[in-house]
C-alpha cells in the first residue's frame, strides 16, 4: 500500500467521513421522501373524503396538530422529564438550552434541520416551563428584560423551601432575580439553533 503524507492521510480520512455522511443523508432523504409521499397521499385522501361529506369545511384551513404528540410515552411524561432535568441540576440553575439537550437525549429526538429543532423547543418546552412556574414547582431566576438573546435560567423549588430562600440563593450565586412572571415572555431564544446538538 502506498505511504501517504500526513496531509494526504488527513484528506483521505476527511473524504471517507464525508462519503459516509453523504451515504447516511442519502438514505435519510430516501426514507423521508417515502414517508412524505405516503403521508401526503393519506392527507389528500382525507381531504377528498372531508369534501364529500361536508363541502363547508375547507381542508387546507385545518390547523396541523403537534407533530411530536405521543412521542414521549404516557401523558405527562414530557413535563416530568423537564422537571427532572431541573431537579437534577439543583441547587444550581439550568438553562433552557440544557433542558432541551436533556430532552433530546432522553427521548432520542433527531432534527433534520436546526429550524425544526427550534420550532419543537419553542412549541413543546416553553408551555411546560410556564406551567411549572405557575404551579410553583420551579422558579424563573433570570430577568426577561435583561436576558434578550439568551436562554432562560430555571431553578427547582423544593416543596419545603420558601421562595424567599430561593431569591437569596440566586442572589448569592450572582444571578439576577425577578418577582413577577411575564406569561408572554418567549423563554427559548433563537440562540438554541447553534447551541443544541444536531
Amino acid at each position: 500500500m502506498q505511504r501517504l503524507s500526513p496531509l494526504m492521510k488527513g484528506l483521505v480520512e476527511t473524504r471517507a467521513r464525508a462519503d459516509a455522511e453523504c451515504f447516511r443523508l442519502s438514505l435519510l432523504i430516501e426514507s423521508l421522501t417515502l414517508k412524505l409521499t405516503k403521508t401526503q397521499a393519506e392527507r389528500d385522501s382525507c381531504d377528498q373524503l372531508i369534501s364529500r361529506i361536508n363541502n363547508q369545511i375547507q381542508p387546507d384551513q385545518i390547523e396541523p396538530v403537534n407533530a411530536w404528540q405521543g412521542r414521549y410515552g404516557k401523558r405527562g411524561a414530557f413535563r416530568q422529564a423537564i422537571l427532572k432535568a431541573i431537579t437534577l441540576a439543583y441547587p444550581n440553575p439550568i438553562s433552557t438550552t440544557e433542558i432541551a439537550q436533556y430532552l433530546q437525549a432522553t427521548f432520542n429526538l433527531f432534527f433534520a434541520i436546526p429550524g425544526q429543532r427550534r420550532t419543537w423547543a419553542h412549541n413543546s418546552i416553553n408551555p411546560r416551563l410556564r406551567e411549572l412556574v405557575n404551579s410553583k414547582a420551579i422558579q424563573r431566576i433570570h430577568d426577561p428584560s435583561a436576558n434578550i438573546g439568551k436562554a432562560g435560567l430555571w431553578l427547582w423549588i423544593p416543596p419545603d423551601q420558601a421562595s424567599t430562600d430561593l431569591h437569596a440563593l440566586a442572589a448569592n450565586a450572582g444571578l439576577p432575580t425577578v418577582g413577577a412572571i411575564d406569561q408572554d415572555y418567549p423563554v427559548l431564544e433563537d440562540c438554541l439553533e447553534d447551541d443544541l446538538p444536531r
